[in-house]
């Protein structure tokens, strides 16, 4: 099984601004609620910088999956990054790079290279 999404296309979608955030409260406002209970609270667009910096240490090792998402394919990856198990969903569409999902995994997941993403925070 391999992504829908090509993470060379979804990297330059990045890089060319060309993305937006579909459901801000499972995505940038997730990251702000997880740091708001550090030492390092983080704004909106430091919370953005953030997600986006995520995305883009993806390799196809982090693929977990691609599920339907409004009627199309939505590519699922797990990472731990600084210090947190993430969920990542997303899909390409006319309007660029669409970022639904980003979040501490509420389960474990296992990628498709075996690789396990616990759930839950690791710090």
């Amino acid at each position: 099984m391999k992504p829908k999404y090509p993470l060379l296309n979804v990297f330059a979608l990045i890089d060319s601004g060309n993305y937006w955030f579909s459901a801000p409260s499972r995505s940038y406002r997730s990251v702000m609620n997880v740091f708001a209970k550090t030492e390092t609270p983080k704004t909106p667009d430091e919370a953005v910088a953030f997600i986006l910096s995520g995305i883009k240490t993806l390799t196809e090792r982090n693929f977990v999956q691609t599920v339907l998402q409004w009627g199309s394919g939505a590519d699922v990856y797990g990472v731990i990054y600084d210090g947190y198990s993430w969920y990542i969903k997303f899909m390409v569409d006319d309007d660029g790079l669409q970022e639904i999902s980003f979040h501490v995994a509420e389960k474990e997941m296992i990628t498709i290279s075996g690789m396990k993403i616990p759930a839950g925070e690791l710090k």
